[in-house]
Protein backbone atom coordinates (compact mmCIF):
# COMPACT_ATOMS: atom_id res chain seq x y z
CA UNK A 1 0.00 0.00 0.00
CA UNK A 2 1.51 3.34 -1.00
CA UNK A 3 2.13 5.87 1.73
CA UNK A 4 -0.94 7.90 2.48
CA UNK A 5 -1.18 10.53 5.17
CA UNK A 6 -3.76 9.73 7.83
CA UNK A 7 -5.92 12.31 9.54
CA UNK A 8 -5.78 13.16 13.24
CA UNK A 9 -8.96 11.24 14.06
CA UNK A 10 -7.58 8.05 12.49
CA UNK A 11 -4.26 8.62 14.25
CA UNK A 12 -6.07 9.03 17.60
CA UNK A 13 -8.13 5.88 16.97
CA UNK A 14 -5.03 3.87 16.13
CA UNK A 15 -3.27 5.06 19.28
CA UNK A 16 -6.37 4.24 21.34
CA UNK A 17 -6.43 0.74 19.83
CA UNK A 18 -2.73 0.33 20.62
CA UNK A 19 -3.36 1.34 24.24
CA UNK A 20 -6.42 -0.92 24.49
CA UNK A 21 -4.71 -3.89 22.87
CA UNK A 22 -7.73 -4.46 20.63
CA UNK A 23 -5.72 -6.10 17.85
CA UNK A 24 -3.14 -8.86 18.02
CA UNK A 25 -1.03 -7.72 15.07
CA UNK A 26 -0.18 -4.48 13.34
CA UNK A 27 -1.59 -5.96 10.11
CA UNK A 28 -5.03 -6.45 11.73
CA UNK A 29 -4.93 -2.90 13.03
CA UNK A 30 -3.82 -1.56 9.63
CA UNK A 31 -6.69 -3.34 7.89
CA UNK A 32 -9.15 -1.95 10.45
CA UNK A 33 -7.98 1.63 9.87
CA UNK A 34 -7.24 1.26 6.15
CA UNK A 35 -3.58 2.17 6.40
CA UNK A 36 -0.18 0.55 6.13
CA UNK A 37 1.27 -1.69 8.85
CA UNK A 38 4.30 0.60 8.67
CA UNK A 39 2.06 3.48 9.76
CA UNK A 40 0.96 1.43 12.73
CA UNK A 41 4.57 0.58 13.56
CA UNK A 42 5.60 4.24 13.23
CA UNK A 43 2.83 5.30 15.64
CA UNK A 44 3.70 2.45 18.02
CA UNK A 45 7.31 3.66 18.10
CA UNK A 46 6.15 7.10 19.30
CA UNK A 47 4.58 5.54 22.38
CA UNK A 48 6.43 4.61 25.57
CA UNK A 49 7.08 0.83 25.33
CA UNK A 50 7.10 0.53 29.13
CA UNK A 51 3.64 2.08 29.28
CA UNK A 52 2.33 -0.25 26.55
CA UNK A 53 3.83 -3.22 28.42
CA UNK A 54 2.31 -2.09 31.70
CA UNK A 55 -1.12 -1.66 30.10
CA UNK A 56 -0.83 -5.09 28.50
CA UNK A 57 0.10 -6.73 31.83
CA UNK A 58 -2.73 -4.97 33.66
CA UNK A 59 -5.18 -5.94 30.92
CA UNK A 60 -4.06 -9.56 31.19
CA UNK A 61 -4.44 -9.51 34.98
CA UNK A 62 -7.91 -7.95 34.70
CA UNK A 63 -8.98 -10.52 32.09
CA UNK A 64 -7.81 -13.34 34.35
CA UNK A 65 -9.59 -11.84 37.38
CA UNK A 66 -12.76 -11.38 35.31
CA UNK A 67 -12.67 -15.01 34.11
CA UNK A 68 -12.15 -16.24 37.67
CA UNK A 69 -15.03 -14.09 38.90
CA UNK A 70 -17.28 -15.31 36.07
CA UNK A 71 -16.41 -18.92 36.89
CA UNK A 72 -17.10 -18.34 40.56
CA UNK A 73 -20.39 -16.56 39.95
CA UNK A 74 -21.58 -19.22 37.53
CA UNK A 75 -20.36 -22.24 39.47
CA UNK A 76 -22.84 -24.54 41.17
CA UNK A 77 -21.19 -24.22 44.62
CA UNK A 78 -21.42 -20.43 44.40
CA UNK A 79 -25.06 -20.59 43.38
CA UNK A 80 -25.80 -23.01 46.23
CA UNK A 81 -23.95 -20.75 48.65
CA UNK A 82 -25.95 -17.73 47.46
CA UNK A 83 -29.18 -19.72 47.88
CA UNK A 84 -28.18 -20.78 51.39
CA UNK A 85 -27.36 -17.21 52.34
CA UNK A 86 -30.74 -16.01 51.05
CA UNK A 87 -32.51 -18.83 52.89
CA UNK A 88 -30.67 -18.00 56.08
CA UNK A 89 -31.53 -14.31 55.74
CA UNK A 90 -35.22 -15.18 55.28
CA UNK A 91 -35.21 -17.60 58.20
CA UNK A 92 -33.53 -14.96 60.36
CA UNK A 93 -36.27 -12.42 59.57
CA UNK A 94 -38.96 -14.95 60.44
CA UNK A 95 -37.15 -15.94 63.62
CA UNK A 96 -36.95 -12.31 64.72
CA UNK A 97 -40.73 -12.25 64.99
CA UNK A 98 -40.43 -14.55 68.01
CA UNK A 99 -39.00 -11.59 69.95
CA UNK A 100 -42.19 -9.58 69.33
CA UNK A 101 -44.39 -10.13 72.42
CA UNK A 102 -47.55 -9.02 70.63
CA UNK A 103 -46.98 -11.39 67.69
CA UNK A 104 -46.01 -14.26 69.99
CA UNK A 105 -49.16 -13.70 72.09
CA UNK A 106 -51.33 -14.24 69.01
CA UNK A 107 -49.78 -17.65 68.24
CA UNK A 108 -50.86 -20.95 69.69
CA UNK A 109 -48.37 -23.21 71.44
CA UNK A 110 -48.59 -25.65 68.53
CA UNK A 111 -47.79 -22.90 66.00
CA UNK A 112 -44.82 -21.69 68.04
CA UNK A 113 -43.55 -25.26 68.36
CA UNK A 114 -43.94 -25.75 64.59
CA UNK A 115 -42.03 -22.55 63.92
CA UNK A 116 -39.27 -23.55 66.34
CA UNK A 117 -39.02 -27.03 64.73
CA UNK A 118 -38.87 -25.54 61.23
CA UNK A 119 -36.23 -22.99 62.17
CA UNK A 120 -34.16 -25.65 63.93
CA UNK A 121 -34.37 -27.97 60.93
CA UNK A 122 -33.37 -25.17 58.55
CA UNK A 123 -30.41 -24.21 60.75
CA UNK A 124 -29.23 -27.83 60.96
CA UNK A 125 -29.47 -28.31 57.18
CA UNK A 126 -27.59 -25.08 56.51
CA UNK A 127 -24.83 -26.01 58.95
CA UNK A 128 -24.60 -29.50 57.42
CA UNK A 129 -24.38 -28.02 53.91
CA UNK A 130 -21.63 -25.64 55.02
CA UNK A 131 -19.71 -28.52 56.59
CA UNK A 132 -20.03 -30.62 53.41
CA UNK A 133 -18.87 -27.68 51.31
CA UNK A 134 -15.87 -27.13 53.59
CA UNK A 135 -14.97 -30.83 53.41
CA UNK A 136 -15.16 -30.78 49.60
CA UNK A 137 -13.07 -27.62 49.52
CA UNK A 138 -10.43 -29.25 51.75
CA UNK A 139 -10.42 -32.41 49.59
CA UNK A 140 -9.99 -30.27 46.47
CA UNK A 141 -7.12 -28.39 48.08
CA UNK A 142 -5.40 -31.66 49.00
CA UNK A 143 -5.68 -32.87 45.40
CA UNK A 144 -4.25 -29.62 44.04
CA UNK A 145 -1.40 -29.35 46.55
CA UNK A 146 0.55 -32.56 47.10
CA UNK A 147 1.71 -33.16 50.69
CA UNK A 148 5.23 -31.99 51.50
CA UNK A 149 7.77 -33.86 53.53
Amino acid sequence: MPYRKINNVTRANIIADLFCGNFKTDVELAVRHDCSPKTIQRLRNTLDPDLLGKLDRERTELDLARRELDEKINSIPSLVEAHLRASLAGATKIAQQVNDDEWRGKQSAAELRGLYDSLSEIAIRIIAAIERANEKREEGAKQVTPPTG
